[in-house]
């Protein structure tokens, strides 16, 4: 979370399927804010493309794991 609000995401160890399998659940804090901000940096103009691809398989995880949420 500390990495989203910095704006600059990485690839690393918050970036896998085990971080996420491991902390989906978490994500519900504050109404899913931190969802919300990785939806934003999709839509940033000062956004990477490393960094939109990053978003892109955070969001994807945690709609892969938490209930109801591929659906």
């Amino acid at each position: 979370m500390k990495e989203i609000d910095s704006g600059k995401l990485k690839w690393g160890v918050v970036h896998t399927t085990n971080f996420w399998e491991d902390n989906y659940k978490a994500f519900e804090f504050n109404k899913f804010i931190y969802v919300e901000k990785l939806v934003k940096i999709l839509g940033s103009d000062i956004s990477t493309q490393e960094m939109k691809i990053i978003a892109c398989f955070d969001i994807g995880e945690f709609a892969r794991l938490y209930p109801g949420g591929a659906s």
